[in-house]
């Protein structure tokens, strides 16, 4: 009675061991699978197709390059226009000089302020003017910036020089038998340079715009007909992960992706023929055997010695030994 029960408990404590194990092995298994799962998910999430990477990159290139010049070019137009401003700002500075000269010999400042403001008045550009005399007495025309230490310094020499701390700012004195009578300081507007970078800046980003927009158009269609031959063999692979042995793409050109396919159509042909050699020795010899071989396992072809059972069936009377 006692065998009768332990039998059935037996039994069931293999079956909750079994039990136990297949938990075990499913509960290490299962996150693996939806570590897979997941992972596949994000692939498909964040893949992007060749040709839109290569048009991106290279808008982006492009567009980096245009800003680069761009700033290259801004800043030699403005070097051009300073030497030309300058240019220019001496020359208003020199006839300003010598026009005050004889107002300054005569000591009449009033006459001084009318040569000072019609100079003014001609030239439209101008901000403002200063004028030093030389007993230190500073008069200032339509100008409200502090001038002092712009003029703080003496100058016995007649060149016009421009001011390195403030842009547009012109240095002259008024000499006579190289006697300085006064310096005068005059000031310009960069107006011009503002609308004529504006005016650059507009014809720039315009040029730029058109240059980004051809330059993707372009990788886009050179990009995809590149990336064609890729999913032609991304297809073809599939075909023969498939057990499609038959698959043949047909690409022409002399490149590495031409290099690619040809060799993926030779190995499809040798796959086509180890498939057909496979079903050939098939039908003559063990498929175990046969398995092993062409999956690349381990076979013993050598003779050996085993011991088998024979039997021997006959009906009665049938066959006479």
């Amino acid at each position: 009675m006692v065998e009768n029960v332990s039998f059935p408990l037996q039994i069931k404590h293999i079956m909750s061991e079994a039990e136990k194990a297949a938990v075990v092995a499913e509960g290490v298994e299962a996150p693996v699978v939806h570590k897979v799962h997941s992972r596949q998910q994000s692939k498909k999430v964040l893949r992007i197709p060749i040709r839109w990477r290569w048009t991106m990159m290279v808008a982006l290139s492009v567009a980096l390059s245009v800003v680069v010049l761009f700033f290259i070019i801004l800043d030699i137009e403005k070097d051009a226009w300073l030497q030309s401003q300058s240019k220019q700002a001496a020359l208003h500075v020199d006839r300003l000089t010598d026009g005050l000269k004889l107002p300054l010999l005569s000591g009449s400042r009033v006459e001084t302020d009318l040569v000072v403001q019609k100079f003014l008045e001609k030239i439209p550009a101008s901000l403002g003017a200063a004028i030093k005399y030389a007993d230190g007495h500073v008069k200032k025309y339509k100008t409200t910036a502090s001038v002092k230490d712009i003029i703080a310094s003496k100058s016995t020499e007649k060149a016009i020089i421009r001011l390195a701390d403030h842009s547009l700012w012109y240095k002259g004195s008024v000499m006579y038998a190289n006697t300085p009578l006064a310096i005068v300081v005059v000031g310009f507007s960069a107006q011009e340079w503002d609308d004529l970078a504006g005016n650059l800046v507009s014809k720039i980003s315009i040029a730029a715009l058109l240059v980004v927009l051809c330059s993707s158009v372009l990788a886009y269609w050179m990009s995809g007909r590149a990336s064609q031959p890729i999913e032609m063999l991304a297809e073809g692979a599939r075909k023969v992960a498939e057990g499609d042995y038959k698959v043949r793409l047909h690409v022409s050109g002399n490149d590495e992706v031409y290099d690619a396919i040809s060799q993926f159509n030779v190995m499809t042909q040798e796959l086509a023929h180890k498939e057909k050699l496979r079903g050939i020795f098939g039908r003559y010899l063990n498929p175990e055997v046969i398995n092993n071989l062409f999956d690349g396992g381990d076979v013993d072809l050598k003779s050996h010695r085993q011991e088998v059972t024979v039997l021997f069936a006959d009906m009665v009377q049938f066959t006479a030994f």
